[in-house]
């Protein structure tokens, strides 16, 4: 078993916050094309600082 860092909880509220309208967007919409872009936003939001910008490279 490896050891897990700390989880920030502000840090992970504020990840949910945003990730959670998107992810939203995707359940009700019908247009593949409108879905397509809702995960994009919410693939590059999960890329960005403060998240995991650890997971570049």
């Amino acid at each position: 078993m490896s050891d897990l860092e700390p989880v920030n909880l502000k840090l992970l509220a504020g990840f949910a916050a945003k990730i959670d309208p998107l992810m939203q967007g995707v359940l009700v919409r019908g247009d593949v094309e409108q879905i397509r872009g809702l995960v994009l936003e919410a693939a590059w939001n999960c890329t960005e600082r403060p998240y995991f910008e650890h997971l570049w490279g």
